[in-house]
């Protein structure tokens, strides 16, 4: 029964303010109660126990109004403007002023002021307790005689004991009860935030799991596509297998716009900037886009400041997603018109510029109303109208999530059924503030143009080991490498890839991540302690579909060489493949078609690889022949002497420097250039 009417009036689903009221107000009632049988068994005059009355039916009233009405700031007043501003004070005059207990009652006051009131309103009624308490000491100093006193010096101390053990045991009560609230609501909180961190940790799970179940088919399908594409095939065919390559990568696209929104939920989205080339950024960029406006034929302009710095630094990954993103919008809403790519910059310093990218359209706009709307996620403005067009809505509000995460904006003016105008601005620090000049973009004339498939090398005695647990994926995989004519074996499980690497060894092996029983990063370590093994040291490659900011350094970090992600790109395939293979397997491959013959002869010969630039930390001189024989770029050094400053070979040669110095009698040093130039050089070699 107790605990029952406890659960009822104190229980946890209280919250923490409203239940310390209710017990605050209990402890009122029952302590001012008490002083009023206390004040009857020592016999004091009426009019002294009056206040105490008022306060136990002040509390009584206050405890009902916020019991059935729940009216806690309305209560918290009114007890404070009841007892601390009126009762207190009557109390004092009326129970002997500084003779007697009543003094300690104001303590309870100011107790009950800091731990009910907060913000603006405990100054409010903190300002008005202590103006009411000067006032209440001024009259009594000032006018003695307003002061009733107790009828004896042992009542008076009576009184005192009584009000300092009912006082002090309701603040000990007070505070027990706040503490033990307080450690309630803490192990609460830690229990919801294990609950949070549970259903968060679930939810990557099932979203890396989602990501991986689907990319299984769609790396089928790509890759056999792909396939079928490098085949002589007729227009009609090369046609809808280009066709489905698009909407492949159109239904690959929109899992990843999920799993970056599940990614930002979850605080996991990161930002890596590196180096890139601008020119580059938008080479891709146009790349990607000019298929879609001619299956339109949508006119496409495109403006780039030959002003641009030629490389900058920060996430081009996440910029080109944005950029495409925005891009690939503005040719779904534009039916007839064009589509116009702007880009330029401002100088905020030496190192720093702020870019500034816009996409124009002629398209269907957006009304004013939906703007708000339109960076949302999972929404679709003007559904009625737009309902044939393919999307989840991710796009723009995962666009502006990552612009904001960059420290830039994206703002978009519209007129509806004129057209939009997406503007990108985002600060980037400046690699090489060399302009970029003009930029000259091929423009593809044929829809359909396919260049020949070409392997990029042939290894025939290469052994190359591919562990999946998926078959398809072992078939696509092996199709994908088959024109190379390396060795390959397959396994589908961690157990028959241990089984095969204790008995035969393998110059590369590719793991899939995601296996049963024994996964590729379990798989892994087992390999690396074989001890009668033959591939303790091969390079592994991880292959996966939990694409993630960062994956190289994660998976280099978990013993892997390196990773390739799900659907595998063919090209890219091959260059891993030829990244780890001993050189001397390899057989470069170089074509020569002879044109006069029925048909197509190709010819496959060793082709010599550039070596290495050479840069030197003293001034030097190489012959001039061997620097054009062997394709040899050699940083400069700088030369200082009293006629300024000059570049080791481009401005000056060390006979002229010599001349000089025997003319003039002047000495001459020299020195290296400053680290800048240096990373310019060779992202220029490179």
């Amino acid at each position: 029964m107790i605990k029952k009417w406890m659960d009822k009036y104190y229980g946890g689903a209280i919250n923490f303010r409203e239940r310390l009221l209710r017990i605050i107000l209990s402890l009122s009632i029952a302590v001012s109660g008490m002083a009023v049988v206390a004040g009857i068994c020592i016999g004091s005059r009426p009019i002294v126990l009056l206040p105490l009355v008022l306060m136990t039916a002040v509390s009584f009233l206050s405890f009902r109004l916020v019991c059935r009405y729940r009216k806690v700031g309305l209560a918290v007043w009114v007890m404070d403007i009841l007892i601390n501003i009126f009762l207190f004070p009557l109390m004092y005059f009326l129970s002997g002023g500084m003779g007697s207990g009543a003094t300690v009652w104001f303590v309870l006051g100011l107790v009950y002021i800091f731990l009910l009131f907060t913000g603006t309103s405990m100054y409010t009624a903190l300002l008005l307790e202590m103006a009411v308490l000067g006032t209440a000491y001024f009259l009594s100093w000032k006018h003695p005689d307003w002061v009733i006193p107790m009828e004896s010096t042992g009542s008076a101390h009576i009184d005192s004991l009584l009000a300092v053990l009912m006082v002090g045991i309701a603040i000990g009560i007070i505070f027990k009860f706040y503490v033990r609230m307080y450690e309630q609501e803490r192990k609460k909180g830690e229990e919801q935030r294990a609950e949070i961190e549970s259903i968060s940790q679930s939810k990557s799970a099932f979203f890396a799991n989602m990501s991986h179940e689907i990319r299984t088919p769609i790396n089928t399908i790509i890759g056999l596509n792909e396939m079928t594409l490098r085949e002589d095939i007729s227009d009609e065919i090369a046609e809808n297998a280009v066709n489905i390559q698009n909407a492949s990568k159109m239904l690959l696209a929109l899992i990843n716009d999920i799993l970056d929104m599940s990614k930002m939920e979850s605080g996991k989205m990161e930002i890596v900037p590196t180096q890139y080339e601008t020119g580059a950024l938008f080479s891709d960029l146009v790349n990607i886009i000019w298929i879609r406006m001619h299956e339109k034929n949508l006119e496409f302009k495109i403006d780039i400041s030959r002003h641009l710095p030629s490389m900058l630094y920060g996430d081009e990954v996440r910029l080109k997603q944005v950029l495409a993103n925005i891009l690939t919008n503005a040719v779904k809403y534009t039916e007839k018109g064009s589509v116009t790519l702007t880009a330029q910059s401002d100088r905020i310093d030496a190192n720093r510029i702020l870019l500034k990218i816009t996409v124009a359209d002629t398209g269907i706009g957006i009304k004013k109303e939906s703007l708000e709307d339109l960076f949302s996620s999972f929404r679709r403005v003007d559904q009625e109208r737009n309902r044939k067009i393919e999307g989840t809505g991710l796009g723009l509000s995962i666009s502006k999530q990552l612009i904001e995460m960059m420290g830039g904006k994206i703002t978009v003016d519209s007129i509806y059924t004129k057209g939009s105008t997406f503007t990108v601005t985002v600060e980037q620090q400046v690699v090489n503030p060399m302009p970029v000049g003009t930029m000259d973009f091929m423009v593809k004339r044929k829809l359909y143009e396919r260049e020949k498939y070409k392997q990029s090398f042939e290894a025939p005695e290469a052994k190359v080991l591919i562990v999946d647990d998926n078959e398809m994926n072992l078939m696509v995989a092996c199709k994908l490498l088959r024109s190379t004519k390396v060795q390959i074996d397959t396994a589908k499980s961690g157990k028959e890839c241990l089984e095969k690497t204790n008995s035969r060894f393998y110059h590369v092996i590719f793991m899939d991540h995601m296996m049963p029983d024994m996964d590729g990063e379990e798989t892994l370590h087992e390999l690396k302690k074989q001890d009668k093994g033959h591939c303790q040291n091969v390079p592994v490659i991880a292959l996966t579909a939990n694409v993630m900011t960062g994956a190289e350094e994660i998976y280099q970090e978990k013993g892997f060489a390196g990773y390739l992600a799900k659907p595998i790109n063919g090209v890219l395939f091959e260059a891993t493949l030829l990244k780890f293979l001993p050189h001397e397997l390899i057989e470069y491959s170089v074509y020569e078609e002879d044109g006069e013959a029925e048909g197509s002869v190709q010819t496959f010969f060793s082709a010599k690889k550039k070596k290495l630039s050479i840069t030197a930390d003293c001034v030097c001189d190489l012959p001039g022949k061997w620097l054009e024989q062997f394709e040899v770029t050699v940083m400069y050094y700088y030369v200082y002497t009293k006629q300024g400053r000059f570049s080791d070979q481009l401005e000056i040669s060390s006979d002229n420097l010599l001349k000089y110095m025997q003319r003039a009698g002047s000495e001459a040093h020299s020195a290296a250039p400053p680290p800048e130039e240096y990373e310019t050089f060779f992202a220029d070699a490179l």
